[in-house]
């Protein structure tokens, strides 16, 4: 009974495959059959033959600095790309170990451990059974995949090694101090004669001060420290809310750099440096008329 569930588990995992594969054919697309050259781009560098919309044979390797395209060529020299010959796996596709490029929502981090993408980074990682492998460009549902039908498919684990993934520790969030807040406030209030604004915390732009104060000349600031997470990881100062995508009026980090003159004269010699700072972007667009956080 068990080999016969082997069994039909591998052909619907065969036959999930195939119609993936086959779908939209007339859009060139990494891990899908082209009509065209008759391949289907397996990753950047790697491809498999197709007939009549179906996968068939070994996985083929792109020699030297090539790459598998929707060209007549299939594996296509770098600096040959072109609107219509295009690297299609570039982003990673759906086979790159640890990628979560074209928006996949899982990728495989481990030969048996998978990783669920979001906005394209690594947010979860799950464990696969005892008995499946992660592929990454199966394209049939779940990535991991039970060893019997990944033998039938000739499919491989997409990452090598035996090494467990370990979700990498982030760094601890500093949250700044009533001076820290009120000396944003102060900076960001140049020039500005609104009573309340948001600043921005630093250049990340994925944490913001809100601004509040009784009149234009006074430096009594009232403030709160406002921080994003995924999946609206950055603050927007002029929607005054977490957004997914970074605004496009972050701050620039500051630079400083030093200048060091000499001269020289018969009994001595004099060394000044001149220091000059390139100030970040103005770190908030405060609201014409007042408004709570």
């Amino acid at each position: 009974m068990r080999q016969i569930m082997i069994k039909l588990i591998a052909i619907l995992a065969i036959a999930s495959f195939s119609l993936v594969a086959a779908q939209d054919p007339a859009e060139p697309k990494c891990g899908v059959c082209m009509e065209g050259n008759e391949v289907l781009c397996s990753s950047e560098t790697s491809y498999y033959f197709c007939f009549n919309g179906e996968t068939y044979g070994e996985e083929e390797e792109c020699t030297g600095d090539t790459v598998c395209t929707n060209g007549d060529a299939i594996c296509v020299a770098r600096t040959e790309l072109s609107d219509t010959v295009k690297n299609l796996c570039a982003d990673g596709g759906p086979g790159g170990c640890g990628s979560c490029g074209n928006g996949a929502k899982y990728t495989c981090v481990s030969k048996t451990q998978a990783g669920r993408c979001i906005n394209g980074d690594i947010a979860s990682v799950i464990s696969c059974k005892d008995d499946e492998i992660c592929i990454a460009d199966i394209e049939s549902g779940s990535v991991c995949v039970p060893q019997c039908a990944a033998d039938y498919l000739k499919k491989s684990p997409t990452c090598s090694g035996d090494a467990q993934y370990t979700t990498p520790t982030p760094a601890p969030v500093t949250t700044p101090s009533p001076d820290d807040r009120n000396r944003i406030c102060i900076a960001a209030s140049e020039g500005v004669t609104a009573l309340f604004f948001y600043a921005y915390a630093d250049a990340s732009c994925k944490s913001a001060v809100y601004c509040q104060r009784n009149s234009v000349s006074s430096n009594d600031w009232k403030s709160l420290y406002r921080t994003c997470s995924a999946p609206t990881p950055y603050f927007d100062t002029r929607l005054k809310s977490c957004v997914a995508t970074k605004p496009t009026n972050c701050p620039v980090a500051t630079t400083t750099t030093t200048t060091a003159t000499t001269t020289t004269t018969a009994a001595t010699t004099t060394t000044a440096a001149t220091t000059t700072t390139t100030a970040s972007q103005q770190p908030n667009e405060p609201e014409e008329s007042p408004s709570a956080p």
